[in-house]
């Protein structure tokens, strides 16, 4: 009796194993999606920070270069915008220099090599010709 008693056992036994084995897909399944819902979870608001940290960084960037822009204005450091409005300026007057220098050349009587330089002052600088 010994005999079948312990086929019974073994029977049992096996009938249970092969019960863990089916139940073993669906709780490694469960498991898994116990474990990926928060993950996922964690993801998101990862991605939510990040759009919200640069939204804040970009906004602490525009303030600081505004504050420092109106510190610069009252203090009467000039912008970029206005240097490029004196380069402008300065190559128009430089031009116009240049326009009234050969209009005088073109007037003044011809006269031998070195005449014209006798008539410059000695602490005059010498101006360049086209």
């Amino acid at each position: 009796m010994s005999d079948q008693i312990r086929k019974r056992e073994t029977n049992k036994s096996i009938e249970k194993d092969e019960k863990l084995r089916e139940q073993l897909p669906k709780k490694s399944k469960a498991q898994s999606s116990a474990i990926r819902e928060p993950v996922d979870g964690i993801r998101e608001l990862d991605g939510e920070f990040r759009t919200q940290t640069t939204g804040t960084v970009d906004k602490l960037e525009r303030l600081f270069e505004d504050r420092v822009a109106r510190a610069l204005r009252r203090l009467g450091v000039p912008t970029r915008e206005d240097l490029w409005t004196i380069a402008r300026q300065l190559d128009e007057i430089n031009h116009r220099l240049q326009t009234m220098i050969k209009d005088q050349l073109a007037v003044m009587p011809s006269s031998p090599i070195g005449e014209k330089d006798k008539l410059k002052r000695k602490d005059e600088p010498s101006i360049i010709h086209d």
